[in-house]
């Protein structure tokens, strides 16, 4: 399984979401976690359009600190 996400995320968060993922796919699928693997791509800000706005960069943006 492949998620997507806008880079600029902490390694804490990156673990949160690998996990949540993993966990909702076994909680549907009910596979162990070690039946599968799980990859998250990180999309450069500058290719992201959220709310009709291109993001900005990582170190530009004070919110994406606590993302």
């Amino acid at each position: 399984m492949v998620g997507l996400i806008h880079d600029g995320r902490s390694p804490e968060v990156r673990a949160r979401l690998l996990h949540g993922i993993a966990d909702a796919w076994c909680a549907v699928t009910g596979d162990a976690k070690s039946d599968g693997a799980i990859f998250l791509h990180e999309v450069p800000r500058a290719n992201v359009l959220e709310d009709g706005e291109i993001l900005p960069e990582a170190a530009d943006d004070p919110v994406a600190a606590h993302a």
